[in-house]
């Protein structure tokens, strides 16, 4: 029992954590989700146990329901990248060594940006946008350093 009340608290003190950076949101990324799809089939399976009954533990299944929610959201906060999905992260700006965007037009006449977001240590991620290549990289040179090179490359000229 002490375990669940431990659990509770870490994921209400996530569930703050999450509301603080995408309160710092300036542009949202399209929502990703498998987040929040694969956190109800955890759910599911975690209520067919026999301690559903728990008060202490409905809490911690409803608050892993609602961090896997916000986890799908991300964008590019004032001063950090906030990353999509099951462990999303909170990521400085000086951390990034590249930024590459790629624009896609699509089928039905909208467009997309995908932004590859290279960091120092190797470790990519990756952000899908519903804006245009140059009001995504107007907004990211206000925030990143200028050490960090953006490239956008044009795949639809194939």
């Amino acid at each position: 029992m002490v375990f669940i009340i431990i659990l509770d608290i870490g994921m209400i003190a996530s569930a703050i954590y999450s509301v603080y950076w995408q309160s710092q949101l300036t542009i949202r990324a399209r929502y990703n989700l498998s987040t929040p799809i694969l956190g109800i089939v955890f759910s599911v399976w975690i209520l067919a146990t026999p301690a559903a009954s728990n008060w202490p533990y409905v809490i911690a299944v409803s608050s892993f329901i609602l961090v896997m929610i916000m986890d799908g959201v991300g964008g590019i906060g004032t001063k950090r990248l906030i990353s999509t999905g099951f462990f999303s992260r909170v990521v400085p700006y000086r951390n990034f060594s590249e930024i590459t965007l790629i624009p896609i037009d699509l089928p039905d006449g909208k467009s997309r940006v995908i932004a590859v977001f290279m960091t120092l240590t190797h470790q990519k991620m990756q952000l899908t946008f519903n804006q245009t290549v140059e009001n995504l990289q107007a907004e990211l040179e206000k925030y990143i350093p200028e050490t960090v090179s953006i490239n956008v490359e044009n795949i639809n000229q194939m």
